[in-house]
């Protein structure tokens, strides 16, 4: 087709698909997901909460994250994974063909910290940024979704 309604109608589909679609990420069992969204860290140590919540835009895409460079899971729509970690900094990565930085986040012993995982369409793929929320925002963003099973 080359007039530009074809175009248009081509470009349209395409959106459709992409956004339509349905990641496949596997689910923790609802009691993992119960004790997630306790928010108590083991002792000693901080969890850091990476959410993504339900959006249409990019609902079909699956984004891999890592903290300090292990991946912790894939986080699709309406999804979370959460990592215990050692106080201290750590680093927090998704990968598409166009995500954003890294980003760092500093921890304290006891302390919950959220990232929110945001996904936008991009000029050849799914664009993903990653942005810290406060306490009030992440447990609400949480509490929206369902916890992922990470590779341990």
């Amino acid at each position: 087709m080359n007039c530009p309604v074809g175009r248009t109608l081509i470009a349209l589909t395409a959106v459709i698909a992409l956004a339509s679609g349905c990641a496949s990420v596997q689910e923790a069992p609802s009691s993992a997901d119960r004790a997630a969204k306790s928010f108590k860290p083991p002792a000693g140590k901080s969890s850091i909460y990476v959410f993504r919540e339900s959006a249409f835009a990019g609902k079909g895409v699956a984004v891999p994250v890592s903290v300090d460079g292990r991946l912790v899971g894939t986080v699709g729509s309406g999804t979370f994974a959460r990592v215990n970690v050692e106080p201290g900094n750590h680093v927090v990565a998704s990968y598409t063909a166009e995500s954003g930085p890294a980003l760092n986040v500093p921890t304290e012993a006891g302390g919950n910290y959220f990232v929110e995982l945001e996904t936008h369409f991009g000029m050849t793929a799914a664009r993903a940024t990653l942005r810290r929320v406060g306490d009030a925002e992440g447990r609400k963003g949480v509490l929206g979704c369902r916890l992922i099973l990470g590779p341990d």
